[in-house]
């Protein structure tokens, strides 16, 4: 094959056509010009074919050729569903179905200059989007960045224009969703820690606490850090506004070796949650005895906004992590709050707990359980038992 033979080619109307050849990465123009009777060959100067598709009209609008495309129908353009997606998420967060956040992940992965997904798909016609349309549109953040986006962002934005497309499907204007490329994400381990890691960390926050000079942005460390530390690890929650940060002194029952908390208003809506005996011996030594006001949050009570309460905790969190060098784990990933949950989730797959019950009482799913955590289980003396059954020394 020499190198000005063509190596792809795509047809996008009669009398309009590109093609590539070896020869140079851009896409060229093949154009019937009815005026003078023959074809013309222009370079569109693009490399994915979504942009030299575009070109492709423009240069034949350029020569007065009789096949201009006609702008795409209001009622059919894609930004026209983006924006209805944008406002059925409004009304989520307005009934209280989502969060803020929620709406605002999708309106800037949405709006993004030169790559954003209006910015590439705004004006086309729902009814011609295409499986290859979308691959192209993945080329294209790729060739606008230095390193390749990981799988899972590329699946952030396939999923929000397929979410745009459902959109579309349901108001009819299309008969179907194309297929959406395959985006497969190889899993990791969820930030974790060593079981010596956690007696470390436990240490740094007690010192800190109890040295009682120790302030990050005008909020000193005390023990109720060291308190929620355990707390979450113990209960599973969310270290979210929606889970420890709303837990109120009514939502527990102090059972003779546990807590039974309720969960009301959590990431997978309302759940019931048993807690360890350690996480029991936290919440009684944060209370002291006392009979506390029922409608009183457990947790950094003094700061009514919610939303304030869970940066104070995780800025103080991360100071810890700091002091105490344990920023990252040993695959290079930062640690947060969340990871705490990880460590309970793990330390109960390595004690044995039935794996239906873990994913029910952590508020996931055992398929999500399996996933990041049954693959990258904690060590587990019960296991190695288990893998030593039967065999003998020298063997």
């Amino acid at each position: 094959m020499t190198k000005h033979q063509t190596t792809r080619r795509h047809k996008i109307t009669k009398g309009i056509a590109i093609y590539q050849t070896g020869a140079s990465p851009y896409w060229f123009a093949r154009i019937w010009d009815a005026r003078n009777q023959k074809y013309r060959v222009r370079s569109t100067k693009e490399r994915l074919k979504i942009d030299a598709i575009e070109e492709a009209y423009r240069i034949a609008e350029g020569l007065g050729s009789e096949n201009k495309r006609f702008p795409t129908p209001d009622k059919f353009a894609f930004r026209l569903f983006a924006n209805d997606l944008i406002q059925l998420q409004q009304a989520q967060v307005r009934r209280g179905e989502r969060s803020k956040s929620f709406v605002w992940d999708d309106s800037k992965l949405l709006s993004r200059e030169k790559d954003g997904i209006l910015a590439v798909f705004g004006h086309r016609d729902v009814r011609h989007i295409e499986t290859r349309d979308l691959r192209d549109y993945l080329h294209l953040l790729d060739q606008n960045r230095e390193k390749p986006l990981s799988a899972s962002s590329q699946a952030k934005h396939l999923g929000i224009i397929r979410k745009v497309l459902r959109v579309a499907l349901e108001a009819r204007a299309i008969d179907q969703i194309p297929v959406f490329p395959s985006v497969k994400a190889a899993d990791r381990p969820r930030p974790t820690f060593t079981s010596v890691e956690m007696d470390h960390l436990y240490a740094a926050c007690r010192n800190l606490a109890d040295e009682g000079t120790t302030k990050v942005r005008g909020n000193q460390i005390t023990r109720e850090l060291y308190d929620l530390v355990v707390f979450l690890v113990h209960s599973l929650l969310r270290p979210t506004v929606s889970e420890v940060f709303s837990l109120r002194h009514r939502d527990i029952q102090v059972k003779e070796d546990h807590l039974f908390l309720t969960v009301t208003d959590g990431k997978t809506g309302y759940r019931d949650v048993y807690t360890t005996y350690i996480a029991k011996e936290r919440y009684e030594a944060l209370v002291e005895g006392a009979r506390p006001n029922p409608d009183a949050f457990v947790f950094l009570n003094k700061f009514k906004n919610r939303g304030h309460a869970s940066r104070v905790a995780a800025n103080q969190f991360n100071h810890v992590l700091t002091h105490a060098d344990l920023k990252h784990d040993s695959l290079g990933q930062l640690r947060t709050l969340y990871s705490l949950r990880h460590f309970g989730i793990q330390s109960r797959l390595a004690k044995q707990t039935p794996i239906y019950d873990l994913a029910k009482n952590a508020g996931t799913s055992v398929e999500m359980i399996e996933r990041f955590y049954g693959k990258f289980p904690a060590y587990s003396a019960e296991r190695a038992k288990i893998m030593n059954t039967g065999l003998k020394k020298g063997n």
